[in-house]
């Protein structure tokens, strides 16, 4: 009858031998990984990271378009926001035309790449 030590027990004992494991040591992976992503970090953090951290702080002040005159009032602005009627009108125009537009756009994407891998000539094209 086997047991499961008994069937795990030779795969412990080889794992022990001089040059039998393949685990790397902790950390090694991402000394060479790194560098390739430090630039996609970089770009990400710069032209996403960056302004969102921005917007969110300048919604927290009084700053003008030019910049001057920041002044942190909190959460008035989102107040005055949502008691302005044509802020839930230009939100609910927003929420209609992306429940147009998205699934139109995924349909059309299906399409072109059935079609592009469907037929033989003019592939590239497609």
């Amino acid at each position: 009858m086997t047991t499961a030590e008994s069937v795990l027990a030779p795969t412990r004992a080889g794992a022990g031998a001089a040059g039998t494991t393949t685990a790397a040591r902790p950390g090694q992976g991402f000394q060479h990984g790194g560098w390739f992503v430090a630039p996609f970090l970089a770009l990400f953090s710069l032209f996403v990271i960056w302004p969102l951290l921005r917007g969110v702080y300048l919604s927290l002040t009084d700053a003008n378009i030019t910049g001057t005159g920041e002044r942190f009032i909190g959460l008035d602005n989102y107040r005055e926001a949502l008691d302005d009627p044509l802020m839930w009108d230009a939100l609910g125009h927003s929420a209609y035309f992306t429940l147009l537009v998205v699934p139109c756009i995924a349909v059309l994407a299906f399409l072109l790449a059935m079609l592009a891998h469907h037929i033989e000539r003019g592939q590239w094209l497609w």
